[in-house]
C-alpha cells in the first residue's frame, strides 16, 4: 500500500491508527529486491571495511585501521544510508537507487565482497 492511501484510509476512519502505524512500520522496513524470493536471500548482520591510505602517513592509516577494526552492525549502516542518502538525493538519481534501495542490497547481500584499488586508497567492504 503506498502511504498516501493509508493516510487516507485512516482518516476516512477505514483503519484505526494502530494498524496505520504497523503498516507504516513495514513499509520503511527494507524488502527482498523485487522478483527475488526472499527465503533464499541470507540476511546480513555485519559489514567489515578495510581502508588502505597508501600516500599517507603511517599513524593516519594506523588510526583508520583502528576505527574500522570491527565489523559494523548492518542497523548502524542502514542509519548512515539514511542521514546521507537524504542529503545526497541528487546523487543518488543519477544512478537510479534511491536510500531504501541501497538499505535493501546492504541487508540481503551476506557473502558480497567489494574491492576497490585505486591511486589514492584501497578499499575493501565485506558484509556478513
Amino acid at each position: 500500500m503506498e502511504t498516501v492511501k493509508i493516510l487516507e484510509d485512516l482518516y476516512e476512519g477505514r483503519i484505526d491508527l494502530d494498524k496505520a502505524n504497523a503498516i507504516l512500520g513495514k513499509e520503511d522496513e527494507p524488502s527482498a529486491p523485487e522478483g527475488i524470493d526472499k527465503k533464499n536471500l541470507k540476511r546480513a548482520h555485519f559489514v567489515k571495511i578495510s581502508i588502505r591510505l597508501p600516500n599517507e602517513p603511517r599513524r593516519i592509516n594506523w588510526l583508520v585501521r583502528i576505527l574500522f577494526a570491527f565489523p559494523i552492525p548492518v542497523s548502524i549502516v542502514n542509519l548512515f544510508v539514511r542521514i546521507v542518502g537524504s542529503k545526497m538525493e541528487k546523487q543518488l538519481e543519477e544512478t537510479g537507487l534511491d536510500a531504501k534501495d541501497i538499505r535493501a542490497l546492504v541487508r540481503y547481500a551476506r557473502g558480497t565482497r567489494v574491492f576497490i584499488d585505486s591511486e589514492d586508497a584501497r578499499l575493501s567492504v565485506k558484509i556478513v
